[in-house]
Order: structure tokens, then sequence, then C-alpha cells
């Protein structure tokens, strides 16, 4: 009927095409909550934020953090030996989730 299925309390069966929509619509979602979180947070679009800030707002952690640096993902700047991004830098390293 709805693609899911349930066996017991603790097995359910899902479709695959059923799944496919509940992980685009979960993605989506997830997508929208940072973008709406970053956008609070942008009072000022050049605004400076710690590393530790920056996975707190994206949610990643401190070596998804640094894979993204090295990739190029996400562009960060040093003051001393601290790492720091720009809000205008985090905003414009997303892109839409198709």
């Amino acid at each position: 009927m709805n693609g899911i299925t349930f066996l017991d309390n603790d097995t359910i069966i899902v479709k695959v095409e059923r799944l496919q929509l509940i992980i685009k619509q979960c993605m989506h979602y997830e997508m929208k909550r940072l973008e709406q979180r970053i956008e609070e947070l942008i009072e000022d679009k050049d605004r400076i934020v710690h590393k530790k800030e920056v996975c707190e707002i994206l949610d990643i952690s401190p070596s998804t953090y640094d894979n993204w640096v090295r990739k190029g993902t996400l562009k960060s700047h040093l003051i001393g030996s601290k790492p720091y991004c720009l809000m205008s830098e985090i905003k414009a390293a997303m892109k839409p989730a198709n």
C-alpha cells in the first residue's frame, strides 16, 4: 500500500522506492534546517566564526571540518594558529540537495 510492511514490533519491510523517498525528504528537511540556522546566525555576513562554532552550526565533527577545508569545500582562515571562517563563506559553500 504505502511501501511499508510491519512484520512485528522489531521488523519492517520497506520498498526501495519508498526508502529513497524517505531519505530524500529527510535530506531536504535537514538542508532547510541548516539554511535556516545559518540565516538566523548571519546578522553580519562577514562575522568571524571559530572552528568549534562552525562545527556546531553545520552539525559536523572537527575531522569533517578539517576534511572539507583540505578538499577546498570550505574556506578557512587563521588568526595566529586558530582556524576561523566567515559566515558568508559558510553559506557560499552550501549546495542545494537534489
